[in-house]
């Protein structure tokens, strides 16, 4: 009989099972459900909380792994698990959970310097990862790079997953993708702020000009300081305006140096270091020009419209 299997969360994958009694009833029928179970599911193991028994039970079988390539290697791992395992019942006398338990001590410390029980994105942990020696690639062309690391290709290659020209063709096609994104988001980023952001900063500020203008009619030379926050406010919106088209036109002068380039890599490089940090400064005159202009002049949706508008 194929039994349900409890998904993650429950209370009882939680608890700390209990040890079977000698006289447990239907041991026999229990296992046969249990090995139906894990057969039905595709897996090589299953335990008993996952079936929502309280009980210390766990059966596995790796056989059906034997002829697949793709789980060779995993098979033989929890095989020579198994003979580490029974090699301490046999020579130390150690009961099953005491050899289980010895065991596993062993590979938490040979895995200790890439285990890492905090925050792993904190400082804290990138600071570990320097200390152990370990890599730490904050872009994405750098990480692609080290794709293709001459020990990166022998790993593949050792554990049949991929020969170097199938790892160095999705390098190529990885880095592509990556600076066709980058070029979509700047073109994209460029003609929102451009076509769309600009004009209506430009609209409102004439709004803001002609109530000066009307002022100034008024008052006389008072209007200075009874429009002292209006031609703030222009200031202000022209300012931003010439910082959007100026970063505009840097990131495209930058993204036309970049398409120049024919190696893959440096392209992608390029990409990434001399055009994608345009986006945050242009982005920043953007948000601050839809703080200062009217909501009823801007034509985009604003964040705290997108935030609580259902």
């Amino acid at each position: 009989m194929i039994l349900p299997i409890i998904a993650y969360g429950n209370p009882v994958l939680k608890r700390i099972a209990d040890e079977i009694p000698e006289n447990f009833e239907g041991l026999s029928s229990l296992l046969t459900d249990m090995f139906e179970t894990m057969y039905a599911a595709k897996g090589v193991g299953l335990a008993a909380p996952q079936i929502g028994l309280d009980i210390r039970l766990f059966i596995v079988d790796v056989t059906p792994l034997a002829d697949d390539e793709d789980y060779e290697d995993i098979a033989d791992e929890l095989k020579d698990f198994k003979k580490e395992v029974d090699a301490l019942i046999e020579t130390k006398d150690l009961k099953k959970d005491e050899a289980i338990f010895n065991v596993l001590r062993e590979y938490i410390k040979g895995t200790k310097n890439i285990l890492f029980e905090g925050d792993g994105y904190s400082d804290a942990w990138e600071k570990e990862a320097k200390k152990r020696g370990l890599s730490n690639h904050k872009t994405t062309p750098a990480a692609l790079k080290a794709k293709v690391s001459q020990k990166a290709l022998d790993l593949f290659k050792d554990l049949n997953v991929m020969n170097h020209v199938e790892v160095e063709a999705r390098y190529e096609i990885e880095l592509e993708e990556y600076t066709k994104k980058i070029q979509i988001e700047g073109r994209v980023l460029g003609d929102i702020a451009r076509n769309h952001v600009i004009p209506t900063a430009i609209r409102y500020q004439n709004t803001l000009i002609e109530n000066v203008k009307g002022l100034k009619e008024i008052f006389g030379k008072e209007f200075e300081t009874i429009a002292k926050e209006q031609i703030t406010l222009i200031k202000e919106i022209s300012g931003h305006i010439e910082g959007i088209n100026s970063k505009v036109l840097a990131m495209t002068n930058e993204r036309k140096k970049a398409n120049q380039l024919t190696d893959g890599q440096k392209m992608a490089e390029a990409y990434c270091n001399t055009v994608k940090p345009y986006f945050e400064d242009i982005r920043n005159h953007c948000d601050k020009l839809e703080l200062l202009v009217d909501d009823e002049s801007w034509t985009l949706t604003k964040y705290r419209e997108l935030l609580f508008t259902k």
